[in-house]
């Protein structure tokens, strides 16, 4: 495993875990629905950003 797969790897725990923290948040209102669901499609945007940066780097 190289240090790339490493930081990938943490990445991706970290961000699995936020995304779970904003799921489980309450919701307190529309306004704050949305604004989790934007943060949860901002952070698996960021992982498959991350995975394919990674993948063409190794190349």
């Amino acid at each position: 495993m190289t240090e790339l797969d490493l930081i990938l790897e943490r990445f991706e725990q970290y961000a699995d875990r936020l995304i779970m923290d904003y799921r489980d948040m309450p919701q307190y209102g529309q306004l704050s629905a949305v604004r989790n669901t934007a943060k949860i499609e901002i952070l698996q945007n960021s992982k498959a950003v991350l995975k394919r940066i990674i993948n063409e780097v190794k190349k």
